[in-house]
C-alpha cells in the first residue's frame, strides 16, 4: 500500500481527468468531462493528501500512478457503516489489469484497520464497469436512486449504493 506526497497531485490530476473521460463518456455530459481543470483537481488531490481525515492510496508501477483510491469515515448518518470509499480510477491503460483489484483490498484492509469493517461506495449505474467491478469484489446492492454530481447542477444520474461488513 503507497500513500502519496504533494508531489504526487500532478500525475493524479493527471489520471483522474483521463479515467473519468474514460468511464462517463456518454454518462456526464460532454461539455463537464471537456471542462475538467488539471490545476483545480491537483489543488483539491493537495487537500486530501494533507487532511489525516481523508485516506488516499495510490498504486505505481514503472514509476508511474497507474490508480488510486479515496476513502472517508461515512458521510451519510443513516447508513451503518463505518466508512465510504469515495473514488477509485485506473488509468485507462491499467485497467483490467489488476491494478482496481488491488486497490480496492488495500483499501478495504486500512479501512478495517482504522475505522472497523464496513462500508460502502457509490456507482453510477450507467457506469457498468464500475457496477460489475464492485459486484465482482462481493460488494452487495444497498440502495438505488437518484443522486446529484458535483459540479453538474441541472441533472440527477442513476446510481447505485454497493456495501461490504
Amino acid at each position: 500500500m503507497l500513500f502519496p506526497t504533494a508531489a504526487d497531485a500532478a500525475a493524479l490530476a493527471d489520471l483522474q481527468i483521463q479515467s473519468f473521460r474514460q468511464a462517463y463518456k456518454g454518462i456526464l455530459p460532454d461539455a463537464y468531462l471537456d471542462g475538467m481543470d488539471a490545476e483545480v483537481i491537483k489543488e483539491e488531490f493537495i487537500q486530501k493528501i494533507n487532511d489525516p481525515a481523508k485516506h488516499l492510496i495510490i498504486d505505481r508501477q514503472g514509476g508511474n500512478i497507474t490508480g488510486y483510491a479515496y476513502a472517508v469515515a461515512q458521510r451519510m448518518e443513516e447508513l451503518p457503516f463505518t466508512g465510504e470509499l469515495i473514488e477509485l480510477y485506473v488509468h485507462p491503460d491499467f485497467t483490467g489489469k489488476g491494478t482496481g483489484t488491488k486497490l480496492f483490498r488495500d483499501m478495504a484492509i486500512f479501512l478495517s484497520d482504522m475505522d472497523g469493517a464496513s462500508f460502502n461506495v457509490w456507482a453510477l449505474s450507467a457506469n457498468k464497469g464500475a457496477c460489475g467491478f464492485y459486484e465482482s469484489m462481493g460488494g452487495t446492492k444497498l440502495i438505488e436512486g437518484g443522486i446529484h454530481w458535483p459540479g453538474i447542477d441541472d441533472q440527477t444520474f442513476d446510481a447505485v449504493c454497493y456495501y461490504w461488513t
